[in-house]
């Protein structure tokens, strides 16, 4: 979903999965390795380090949490994510704070950006097929 809010003159993108949860995934590649499940802030952690990934990896794995969290800092924005047994926000104001929350089967990601912090672009700076 994407949305653009006029009165707040930002853009907002919202993702979701029903599927296991970051956590569960970062534990399960755990246990694959013969380590030891961690807590659920640990795991969660780990998975927004830089080139951290539960696939094999080729050049661009382990990018996408990274970016998109130094991204909507860079632009001034708010992160929220719910995944499993955590709720996540990071903004101006707060920095990347976690809450227990009851069981969510998957992982929702929202992220607002302010408008006014993109770059200027002309419809030049753009290539079409």
């Amino acid at each position: 979903m994407l949305n653009t809010l006029k009165n707040k003159n930002s853009i907002r993108l919202a993702i979701c999965d029903t599927g296991i949860g970051l956590t569960n995934c970062v534990n399960n590649y755990l246990l694959s390795k013969g380590e030891e499940i961690w807590a659920s802030e640990d795991a969660i952690a780990w998975a927004f380090t830089l080139k951290n990934t539960t696939q094999s990896p080729p050049r661009n794995r382990g990018l996408g949490l990274n970016n998109l969290l130094d991204e909507t800092n860079f632009h001034e924005g708010e992160f929220r994510m719910v995944t499993y047994d955590k709720w996540i926000i990071n903004n101006p104001g707060v920095s990347f704070k976690m809450r227990d929350i009851k069981c969510f089967f998957g992982t929702a990601i929202e992220i607002e950006i302010m408008i006014d912090n993109l770059e200027k672009l002309k419809i030049s700076d753009f290539e079409y097929c």
